[in-house]
């Protein structure tokens, strides 16, 4: 339930004031204030928020168990200083009055919320845009599709390529779509007519996976013919060539957009985006590397092999910092979450792992009932989870429950198996 306060009096918020700023340690206080803020940031996703909302509750519990206040006025207090810090410093001894509602709880607790059908070939790839609204599908049939998360229902066909579309990725500012295809061509597309807008060609076989870098101007693709190139994504022109001795299965920007990673059966290894020099090379997987990608503070790598494990690395050095094997079959791909407390494996068959990164344990397993999953990904706001499988669909999780979920009919999840 939420619960509701009622703030009133000047004195009583300098009291509470006092009495928060004594006992609280300052890194406590931080925590909840940047929490707090977090949670009511306009510049946020509502979903964001409410997870902002849901570990600030968590951290408000923390401390009335550790020092005795009650969360209601640790809460007021927040409120409290929030507006205080909006108004002129000579009339803070003014009276705020608001009402206060303590966030509600997230549960973690997987469960399924949509499953997309309408292309007429084998999907390829999945991704969601960067404020978790969207989604993108691509397929055998040569199109990708635009599709409403909430809803289901497909917005835009991007139709021109000439064969199967292997991937598709959005900007970062959601107006773009990068496209890549065995036709040897990378397009990018507007998200909000379906008409291209540039077509990136050079690479003399498929294209098989792009992305954007975090500010949207350049882009970076890979290919077959050995090759991952570094674009202008306005001109077309073309700034880097990465070159390896094997077809470049993937390639991707660090989320700051100075590094780039690209994988091959046989390696991984970090570029300069910058200068287009090689960084390092990951070595010490048994058997062929099937994807790699950054953490989201583009220290370390993460990459996913036919030898049964996930591996951690410094994305600098090269240095393995940790080596996973939880699952007898081969791992197909290995993604963190955007806020950095889980990471997904993939394997090569219907299991999908969500793994705890503080830990490292498996806190949950995912099992689809028809069909081999092909990848999995996290939405940018980190509570839900896309993924592909052969059975030519795509199938969108939540992570997580609020209180007001709990007291419906919607807590029941599907084909979960493991619990947190």
């Amino acid at each position: 339930m939420i619960a509701v306060l009622s703030v009133g009096s000047a004195s009583a918020n300098t009291n509470s004031a006092h009495e928060c700023e004594q006992q609280l340690t300052p890194t406590t206080m931080a925590d909840l204030r940047a929490l707090y803020n977090k949670s009511v940031s306009p510049s946020l996703t509502p979903e964001q928020r409410l997870m902002a909302a849901s570990l600030y509750r968590q951290k408000l519990e923390a401390a009335e168990a550790a020092y005795f206040i009650t969360k209601e006025r640790l809460h007021a207090w927040m409120i409290d200083q929030s507006e205080l810090s909006s108004q002129d410093k000579d009339d803070s001894s003014q009276t705020v009055t608001s009402t206060i509602q303590i966030p509600p709880r997230l549960t973690y607790n997987p469960r399924l919320i949509q499953e997309l059908h309408g292309h007429k070939d084998k999907i390829i790839n999945a991704a969601f845009s960067a404020d978790s609204t969207m989604v993108v599908t691509t397929s055998k049939d040569g199109t990708a599709q635009i599709w409403n998360v909430t809803t289901g229902e497909e917005i835009l066909t991007l139709k021109g390529h000439e064969d199967t579309v292997k991937s598709a990725a959005f900007s970062h500012d959601g107006t773009r779509i990068i496209t890549t295809s065995s036709d040897k061509t990378a397009r990018i597309w507007s998200t909000t007519t379906g008409e291209k807008i540039l077509t990136l060609s050079g690479h003399w076989k498929a294209v098989t996976s792009a992305a954007f870098s975090a500010d949207d101007k350049r882009v970076i693709t890979a290919s077959d013919d050995r090759d991952a190139r570094i674009w202008d994504a306005i001109t077309g022109e073309k700034i880097h060539r990465l070159q390896d001795f094997n077809s470049i299965e993937y390639a991707a920007f660090s989320p700051d957009g100075t590094m780039a990673v690209t994988t091959t059966v046989n390696s991984a290894q970090t570029w300069n985006a910058i200068t287009g020099k090689k960084i390092c090379a990951f070595i010490g997987h048994k058997e062929a590397i099937n994807h790699a990608a950054f953490s989201p503070d583009g220290k370390q790598i993460v990459t996913a092999s036919d030898d049964q494990t996930v591996q951690i690395w410094d994305s600098v050095t090269g240095e393995k910092i940790n080596s996973l094997k939880n699952h007898w079959r081969e791992i197909k791909s290995a993604v963190f979450s955007p806020d950095s407390s889980r990471l997904t494996t993939v394997y090569t068959d219907t299991t999908v792992q969500i793994l705890n990164t503080t830990t490292w344990a498996v806190i949950h397993t995912l099992k689809l009932q028809n069909g081999w999953v092909n990848f999995a990904s996290f939405s940018a706001d980190s509570t839900k989870v896309i993924i592909q499988a052969l059975d030519n669909t795509v199938r969108i999780w939540s992570l997580y429950l609020t209180e007001e979920d709990l007291l419906s009919d919607r807590s029941e999840p599907s084909i979960v198996e493991g619990s947190l």
